[in-house]
């Protein structure tokens, strides 16, 4: 039989670390996406993460991370933060503070 001369490799840790992808340690959600994580009736574990005028995101502990929903048509049940229903609310801590100008 036959058998094929292929060069054996040996992977340190520095050669496999050029193919992991770079992701940062919580990712992000943007609020346009109307997702759980971004929604005020969500309680699960969540930080602030980039406000704008115009976009805002949260930064969530991991892709499967749940809360409860309290209000919405869910109330009670446990939801992931990127699950989704039509009676999203912005989360108000995403609301960028409005100007006060005196004239």
């Amino acid at each position: 039989m036959k058998t094929a001369n292929y060069p054996r490799f040996r992977y340190t840790a520095a050669y496999l670390a050029t193919f992991q992808r770079s992701t940062p340690d919580m990712p992000e959600q943007a609020a346009d996406r109307k997702r759980c994580a971004t929604c005020d009736r969500w309680s699960g574990p969540r930080s602030v993460g980039h406000i704008s005028n115009t976009a805002a995101s949260v930064d969530i502990d991991s892709e499967t991370v749940s809360g409860l929903c309290q209000g919405g048509p869910w109330d009670g049940n446990e939801r992931r933060a990127r699950s989704a229903c039509g009676h999203w609310i912005i989360w108000q801590s995403l609301v960028p503070p409005t100007s006060t100008t005196e004239t």
